[in-house]
């Protein structure tokens, strides 16, 4: 985050904060790989996007255009999530903004489009920090977007990732855009037993054993403040006894 700096995974930050600036013609992207051959994984990335320079009370907010990408191979080769301002998007009589949301994925710069609709609720319009959230569950990948609470912009199905996959964000020609924070979180695959031993023979030998080390041993003493800090997980150790 913007306390911790991305220093680790970008080069493009700014006081601790990931920016992204295209001045060219072209947008500009910064996608991190990350472990996917999991289970399953959330990928979550607060952003804002405004005009690089000059007031904006002025900003032509047609011009943010800016995004998340996934899958990101090159500028021609991607998915992604995409908002930007939709023209005459300003009602003077509800005093309302919208963003214009479009998931799509580039196959050799072709096209294909997966949703495409108007937000004008539950997020920030004018140039404050939303947060977009991708959960895949192994077959799925659910969208989510909000400026303070989620909620669901669509799913795809059958979707597909890599062992790795680079995940991150975009920032069309004159816009600007700030993260203030990025999590991973995955749930590995379950590991197939490396053992030569089966749960019922280690039953069997600590039913006949007398060695008090011997056993189904489980940590449970600690002095911890669990505000600051967890365990990584709870965890049962079988010691069987090999000669002497």
């Amino acid at each position: 985050d913007y306390l911790t700096g991305f220093d680790s995974i970008s080069a493009n930050t700014v006081d601790g904060y990931l920016q992204l600036k295209s001045s060219r013609k072209a947008p500009i992207f910064d996608a991190t790989p990350y472990n996917v051959d999991c289970e399953s994984f959330y990928y979550k990335i607060r952003l804002r996007a405004t005009t690089p320079t000059g007031s904006s009370l002025l900003a032509d907010y047609s011009r943010h255009r800016h995004g998340v990408v996934w899958n990101y191979v090159d500028s021609r080769n991607y998915s992604a999530l995409e908002l930007c301002t939709p023209p005459n998007t300003y009602d003077d009589l509800t005093n309302r903004h919208s963003l214009l949301a479009e998931v799509y994925t580039l196959t050799d710069g072709a096209k294909t489009l997966h949703y495409s609709g108007e937000i004008s609720s539950d997020i920030d319009c004018d140039g404050g920090y939303n947060s977009v959230c991708l959960i895949y569950n192994g077959k799925r990948l659910k969208i989510e977007i909000g400026n303070h609470y989620f909620k669901t912009l669509c799913t795809i199905d059958s979707i597909k990732f890599g062992t790795t996959t680079a995940i991150g964000c975009f920032a069309a020609p004159k816009t600007l855009v700030t993260v203030k924070r990025i999590e991973f979180t995955s749930k590995p695959k379950p590991q197939p037993d490396k053992t030569a031993f089966s749960r019922a023979q280690i039953d069997s030998i600590f039913a006949a054993t007398t060695d008090p080390k011997e056993g189904y041993w489980q940590y449970l003493d600690r002095t911890m403040d669990e505000s600051k800090m967890r365990l990584g997980g709870k965890f049962t150790v079988a010691i069987v006894r090999n000669g002497d």
